[in-house]
């Protein structure tokens, strides 16, 4: 907020009036200066080289992701089960939430131990 020796008046008394505070001011200067920066991308840096591939991978997923028609079986997972014939089909639906939490849990475990790679490979030549 610009008021610098407001700050250093504050820290000197709390540090205390004898009490040499000018590396500290410094530490503290540096850490509020570099936590000012801006750290956004911007839409003009996406087209660098270095941030081309993760782009087209990530949007590739997400695509992949709504042509599956996942979305769609979730969302109208209890219509789905009743028009099955289920009596219960809000327990259904929920049995599907509890298998999704649990194929969640299965495969970040098998990401650390197979790597992101190998299994991005095997799930999408699986559709």
């Amino acid at each position: 907020m610009n008021k610098m020796h407001d700050f250093e008046a504050s820290l000197q008394v709390l540090r205390g009036s004898e009490t040499d505070i000018t590396s500290e001011v410094n530490v503290i200067k540096t850490a509020v200066a570099s936590a000012n920066k801006r750290t956004a991308i911007r839409f003009q840096e996406l087209n660098q080289k270095k941030f081309r591939m993760p782009l087209i991978l990530g949007i590739g997923l997400l695509v992949l992701q709504q042509l599956s028609g996942i979305n769609a079986i979730l969302f109208y997972a209890g219509s789905i089960f009743k028009t099955a014939g289920l009596t219960n089909s809000n327990l259904a639906a929920c049995g599907v939430g509890a298998i999704a939490l649990l194929a969640t849990g299965v495969t970040t475990w098998l990401l650390d131990r197979a790597g992101r790679r190998i299994l991005l490979i095997v799930t999408s030549s699986s559709l």
